[in-house]
């Protein structure tokens, strides 16, 4: 993942926008944005080993999910936060074995 001009702080993840890289939905016509964190630690207290090593999404299209225009994020878990702050994951990814083994999910679609 390249790094982005993307300045501050994530609200969700907590690592620096400039590790994110922000892609629009692939929905035909949607405009909305999905956020994905390149940095691959992320501590998750309710996961057996709290280090998830894999990238992560942020903010998914609302109403499309992690599927964006050129590459699709759905293998990567959508995180938030639980009310005393601790990430959770909110939606798995399709392949866990990438939050142990840090391996890319990400296929580009030509």
């Amino acid at each position: 993942m390249k790094s982005s001009s993307l300045s501050g702080i994530c609200k969700i993840c907590g690592h620096a926008n400039g590790t994110h890289t922000k892609e629009e939905c692939g929905a035909r016509g949607c405009q909305k944005k999905i956020k994905v964190c390149g940095s691959t630690a992320h501590y998750i207290p309710e996961l057996q080993d709290p280090n998830c090593y894999s990238w992560v999404v942020c903010a998914q299209c609302e109403d499309h999910g992690r599927v964006g225009k050129h590459n699709d994020y759905s293998c990567y878990p959508l995180i938030g936060k639980d009310r005393s702050g601790n990430l959770v994951i909110e939606e798995e990814g399709y392949d866990e074995s990438l939050a142990t083994t840090g391996a890319s999910c990400v296929q580009l679609w030509n």
